[in-house]
């Protein structure tokens, strides 16, 4: 997908609990959506629910979603995002977003367990992207900043993702979900 496409484009940053890694990913993603048009909202810090349904609360053609801070699986496959009153499972987020009116709906996810966490996003979404294998930790990966960095490039979601997982360490994965009318296509 590329990002230079018409239409109004709307990008959510959510970034509760974040370190110096996530301040630095948050402001590449600011300064590349910027430069494609997205209108931006980012939610940092002190995040609870409300404040996401608030941001959900938009029409636009193209919807961006990038979720970055402390993230992890409980149970056996119930992939969260730590926010400031609980957890937000990547499920109920999934059913927020199903509720957008948007053409284009993507998903950025660099969160511990974001693997696990993008995968409830294959059906509103047409494309997500993980900084992590299944069940997988991030450790603060600069994944996203080269990945935002190769974005604003390329303004191509697919050439971002090759150019950017070449600066992975070894012990370090990111994962490329597309989902084309049911087919799903993972490539790491």
């Amino acid at each position: 997908m590329q990002l230079n496409v018409p239409g109004s484009k709307h990008a959510l940053i959510l970034a509760p609990k974040t370190s110096y890694w996530h301040h630095s990913n948050i402001r590449a993603a600011n300064k590349c959506l910027s430069r494609f048009g997205f209108s931006r909202q980012t939610l940092a810090e002190h995040v609870v629910r409300a404040d996401i349904e608030r941001g959900l609360n938009i029409e636009a053609d193209t919807l961006l979603i990038y979720t970055t801070g402390h993230g992890g699986i409980e149970g056996r496959n119930d992939p969260f995002l730590e926010l400031a009153d609980g957890r937000l499972y990547s499920y109920e987020l999934a059913d927020l977003v199903r509720n957008v009116p948007a053409h284009r709906r993507v998903l950025i996810a660099d969160q511990c367990s974001s693997y696990d966490f993008a995968q409830s996003f294959l059906w509103p979404c047409k494309y997500a992207l993980a900084a992590s294998l299944p069940g997988g930790d991030t450790y603060g990966t600069l994944f996203p900043n080269r990945f935002f960095r190769a974005l604003a490039q390329h303004g191509s979601l697919w050439e971002a993702f090759q150019e950017s997982k070449g600066w992975l360490t070894s012990s370090q994965r990111a994962t490329f979900f597309t989902n084309n009318e049911g087919h799903v296509q993972i490539f790491q």
